[in-house]
C-alpha cells in the first residue's frame, strides 16, 4: 500500500516552508475500519500549531521581496502581542479511502443538474457554485432523487462512522450540499482559509479526482502561512470537526465534491442558535482559539460578552481573530482597527491585507496602501484585484493610470466572479481602454454581473441592448 503520508504531503504550498520537525503534523497508522455494511480505510491525521508563529531565519532571509516587506511591517505592529498566551493548539481530521465507489460517485454526478446554483454567502463577494439537496436534514423540492441516492450512505457509513470514530452518539446531518470549484469562465476557484462555525462536524467527499480532474484541492492550515493540500481521489472523504481551518485552491480543472454538515444533536438549529450549544463555551473556557473567535463574531460579537470573546482570541495571536478585531472597529477606532489588521496582514492573512489596504488609501498613505492591496491581489483575494485594478485605471495612486495593467487585475477579479469587476471590466471592453474594443465580451461580462444583482451592470446591460438591436445573434465570448 501507499505511504499514507503521500495523502497529505501531495501538493504542498506554504509561503514560509514546512517543518514537521516543529511538531505542526502528525499523521497515524492507517487502520481498517469496519461497519455494519461497509469497510474502509483510515489515516488519522493530527495539526498542532502556535498562535503567534514565525518563519524561520533562514527561510524568511530567503524569502525577500514580499517576504521582507511583510517582517518589516510586522515590526511596525509590534507583532508579540499575546498578552493570553494559550501555548499549542491541536486539531485532528480523519482521510477515508473509498468511502464511495467510483460507481456511486458516477452515479451521484449523473443526478446532479448541468447548472449549478449561485451560493452567495461568502465574505470576498464572489459567489461558489453548488446544489443545496438537503436544508435542515430535509430534501430541497426537486432534489429530492439526489438526497435518495445519497441516503443509503449516510444513514449506512457516514453517521456511523461519527457516532463512533467522532464520540457523537446523536450526530445528525443537517444539510447536504454539492459544491464546485472551477477555472471555467466567471466560476470560483478558491475559498480562503475559514471554520465550519455551523456544524459540529464536516465530511467532504471527492466526486473527481485530484491530479487527474483538477490540481490542488482543499489544504488544512496551522496558520495562514503553512497550507497543506490534501490530494483526494474520488471516492475519499475527509471528516474534521468545527475548528479545523481550511480552505480551497484550485489551480487546473474543475473540482466537485459532496459536502455533509452534521450538528451534535437534533433538531436542526440555524448557526447563531447552535453557537448556544455548550461544547462551545467550555472549548472556549478552556483555551480554544477557534471558538473564542465563534463566540465573538456574527451575531455573536454584537454583545458585549461577544466583544469580550473576540477580543481575548485576537490577543491570544489567533490571527482570524486579529482580521475580524481590525475590521470590526474600523469606523470608532481606526488607529486601533489599523494595528489589528497590520498583525494578521503580517501573518498571511490576505482579507486583512485587502482591508488595511484600502484603509490606508482612505488614509492617503498612497504607498503603503498599494503595498497591501497588491500582496492581498496576488494572494488571489478578488475584492483586492477589483480594487487594485481601479486603482490603477483611475490613477487614484497618485501617479498617471497604468491602464494594461488595470484590466489584468480586473480581469483576475470577474475571473473569479466578482461582479463589481466584471461590471468594471465590461466597459474597459465597451470603451477599449487596456483592452481591444470588445461588444461581445462587454455584453459577457454586463451579463455575468447582473446575474448577481448588481444594479450598475443591469443599468448598463438595459442601455446596451437597446442601442444594438442585433446584439442576440453575436458570437458568444469564450475569454480568449
Amino acid at each position: 500500500a501507499a505511504d499514507p503520508r503521500a495523502v497529505v504531503a501531495a501538493g504542498v504550498r506554504s509561503e514560509v516552508g514546512w517543518n514537521t520537525s516543529l511538531g505542526h503534523l502528525e499523521i497515524g497508522d492507517a487502520r481498517l475500519v469496519v461497519l455494519d455494511k461497509w469497510a474502509m480505510m483510515e489515516v488519522p491525521v493530527e495539526l498542532a500549531w502556535s498562535l503567534i508563529p514565525h518563519a524561520l531565519p533562514e527561510q524568511r532571509a530567503r524569502r525577500g521581496g514580499q517576504g521582507a516587506a511583510v517582517d518589516a511591517a510586522a515590526s511596525t505592529g509590534q507583532l508579540a502581542v499575546a498578552t493570553l498566551p494559550l501555548g499549542q493548539q491541536q486539531v485532528d481530521l480523519s482521510i477515508l479511502r473509498r468511502l464511495l465507489t467510483a460507481e456511486e460517485a458516477r452515479r451521484l454526478l449523473s443526478l446532479l443538474p448541468e447548472e449549478f446554483d449561485l451560493d452567495r454567502a461568502d465574505v470576498e463577494m464572489v459567489p461558489k457554485r453548488w446544489v443545496m439537496v438537503e436544508r435542515e436534514g430535509r430534501p430541497v423540492p426537486g432534489r429530492e432523487a439526489l438526497a435518495e441516492a445519497m441516503r443509503p450512505i449516510v444513514e449506512e457509513r457516514v453517521l456511523p462512522f461519527l457516532r463512533e470514530g467522532l464520540a457523537c452518539p446523536d450526530c445528525a446531518v443537517c444539510s447536504s450540499i454539492v459544491r464546485r470549484y472551477s477555472h471555467d469562465l466567471g466560476e470560483r476557484y478558491r475559498d480562503p482559509p475559514h471554520t465550519d462555525g455551523q456544524a459540529y462536524a464536516t465530511v467532504v467527499v471527492a466526486l473527481d479526482s485530484a491530479g487527474v480532474d483538477y490540481d490542488g484541492g482543499l489544504y488544512v492550515i496551522t496558520d495562514p502561512a503553512r497550507p497543506l493540500t490534501v490530494a483526494m481521489q474520488v471516492g475519499d472523504a475527509i471528516v474534521h470537526r468545527w475548528d479545523l481551518q481550511h480552505g480551497v485552491q484550485v489551480d487546473r480543472g474543475r473540482r466537485v465534491s459532496w459536502i455533509l454538515w452534521a450538528q451534535d444533536s437534533e433538531p436542526c438549529v440555524p448557526q447563531v442558535e447552535f453557537h448556544q450549544r455548550p461544547f462551545f463555551r467550555e472549548a472556549a473556557e478552556q483555551g480554544n482559539a477557534v471558538a473564542m473567535h465563534i463566540l465573538g463574531s456574527g451575531q455573536n460579537g454584537r454583545s458585549a460578552e461577544g466583544g469580550r470573546w473576540l477580543r481575548r482570541a485576537a490577543e491570544a495571536g489567533f490571527v482570524k481573530a486579529m482580521a475580524s478585531l481590525g475590521t470590526q472597529l474600523q469606523g470608532s477606532d481606526d488607529q486601533e482597527a489599523a494595528r489589528w489588521l497590520r498583525l494578521a496582514a503580517a501573518q498571511g492573512d490576505v482579507g486583512a491585507r485587502a482591508a488595511l489596504g484600502m484603509a490606508l488609501l482612505r488614509a492617503g498613505q498612497f504607498r503603503e496602501a498599494e503595498q497591501w492591496v497588491r500582496f492581498a491581489a496576488e494572494g488571489g483575494h478578488p475584492t483586492a484585484q477589483n480594487e487594485l485594478g481601479m486603482m490603477l485605471l483611475t490613477g487614484a495612486l497618485q501617479r498617471p493610470p497604468e491602464v494594461p495593467e488595470a484590466t489584468r487585475w480586473l480581469e483576475a477579479a470577474a475571473r473569479q466572479g466578482h461582479s463589481l469587476a466584471q461590471s468594471n471590466l465590461g466597459v474597459c471592453f465597451a470603451e477599449g481602454r487596456g483592452v481591444d474594443r470588445s461588444l461581445p465580451a462587454a455584453l459577457y461580462w454586463w451579463t455575468e454581473a447582473a446575474t448577481q444583482g448588481l444594479p450598475d451592470a443591469l443599468q448598463n446591460l438595459e442601455r446596451f441592448r437597446s442601442e444594438q438591436p442585433g446584439w442576440a445573434s453575436w458570437p458568444v465570448y469564450t475569454g480568449a
